[in-house]
């Protein structure tokens, strides 16, 4: 009989470890609802939840209830940030809804918000492309190869970013003569290195 009961208390205590964590994240999510945390948070526990008791199917429904409303606050939110021109924002949209969803988001709505993080991320990249050229030529009067180099490696980074536009093109017959010298000088810098 001693057997037994280590047995039962065994299979007692593995059914307890086992609950353990589900009890952690419902007590977590009755937290997070009453302090109103932001819908986002309690569908990450929900969502855990639904992980750990994936034999109940209520949590599949109350994620699905939850998701919804959510991507319809990432609507709004979208806007807002939009027309704020806040990247950050539609940066952290865009990454949730390429997230794990029950009922995934609008495709045109996800293709909307990518556009318009491209359309944000150009525009900075055209303004930080401006002040390169600025100081590739504050470079190059001062005749600073190290400077001048690192510069560069930045351009073409940016570069490939800002997309096609009159502004680029400008910017890139501005800095032709710079990078042409730099180039030169990178060469002549091997040369000597090599037969020196």
């Amino acid at each position: 009989a001693p057997e037994l009961q280590i047995e039962i208390a065994a299979d007692l205590n593995r059914a307890y470890s086992d609950d353990s964590p589900l009890e952690e994240h419902l007590r977590k999510l009755r937290l997070s609802s009453l302090s109103r945390a932001p819908l986002r948070t309690r569908i990450a526990l929900l969502r855990k939840i639904a992980m750990l008791d994936s034999g109940n199917p209520i949590w599949e429904s109350d994620l699905k209830s939850y998701e919804d409303v959510r991507q319809r606050q990432m609507k709004d939110q979208f806007q807002l940030a939009s027309r704020n021109q806040d990247l950050k924002e539609l940066c952290e949209i865009a990454k949730e809804l390429r997230g794990k969803w029950i009922s995934p988001p609008q495709k045109q709505f996800i293709q909307r918000v990518d556009r318009e993080v491209k359309l944000l991320q150009q525009r900075a990249a055209r303004k930080r492309l401006a002040r390169l050229v600025d100081d590739l030529l504050d470079a190059y009067d001062d005749k600073d190869l190290n400077w001048a180099g690192q510069l560069q490696e930045e351009w073409e980074t940016v570069l490939k970013v800002c997309g096609p536009s009159d502004d680029v093109r400008a910017f890139q017959k501005q800095v032709r003569p710079i990078l042409s010298w730099l180039s030169e000088q990178k060469k002549r810098l091997e040369d000597e290195s090599r037969f020196g």
